[in-house]
């Protein structure tokens, strides 16, 4: 039986809707919440999928998992405990419907 729901995160107003609405749902339901971030790194991801990617330095790596961690501070401030984090590389699309299958995910939210 299913017993989380995804959340695919960003830095945007929508992906912080999603993570409020995946606190309220986590709590109704007793689902685990599991933030994830899907980015793209230029030479890497341009082998992965035939989305157009755009040059990013590795270094940027580091921030594009910090945007994952603060969807956990959302999830966190709206009274969820124990967020489990993913940030993954490739596509939004394709890392989100991977992780909710590998997770056994009840739902996921995106804005």
């Amino acid at each position: 039986m299913a017993s989380s729901i995804v959340c695919a995160v960003d830095d945007s107003p929508h992906a912080r809707a999603a993570a409020r609405l995946t606190a309220d749902l986590a709590q109704r339901l007793g689902l685990a919440p599991i933030a994830v971030h899907a980015y793209l790194i230029a030479a890497r991801a341009a082998a992965r999928t035939h989305y157009p990617v755009f040059p990013v330095e590795d270094h940027l790596e580091d921030r594009q998992r910090g945007a994952a961690q603060r969807a956990v501070e959302i999830l966190s401030s709206a009274g969820v405990r124990d967020v489990r984090v993913r940030a993954e590389l490739g596509a939004v699309a394709q890392v989100v419907s991977a992780v909710a299958e590998e997770e056994d995910a009840a739902l996921i939210a995106l804005g």
